[in-house]
């Protein structure tokens, strides 16, 4: 189950990350789906649509290769924004000191 693989710090599997717009946008634009070839080229895992696009997302655990990654990507002229995913006693702190 996804909260399990979560709760030990995996990421959860790729099969269950389903975005309908993704079979959308490899029958309607081939641009794109190129665009997502060549990322993957550089070494990107698999990319997941975010809502209707045109950004993508991939989860990837280890800073070294996140670092790594990230700069291949920014080669081929992708903007990248790391994001990283939090416990909830660090999301709760980080809710609680925001101003009201």
């Amino acid at each position: 189950m996804i909260e399990q693989r979560i709760a030990r710090g995996a990421p959860p599997p790729t099969a269950d990350l389903v975005n309908p717009f993704e079979a959308a946008i490899e029958r309607s634009d081939p641009e794109l789906v190129a665009h997502y070839a060549a990322l993957r080229a550089v070494g990107a895992p698999h990319l997941h649509l975010c809502g209707a696009g045109p950004t993508v997302y991939a989860l990837v655990q280890e800073d070294l290769r996140a670092a790594a990654l990230r700069r291949d990507l920014e080669t081929t002229g992708a903007r990248v924004i790391e994001a990283r995913t939090l416990g909830r006693a660090a999301a709760l702190e980080v809710i609680e000191s925001q101003p009201a």
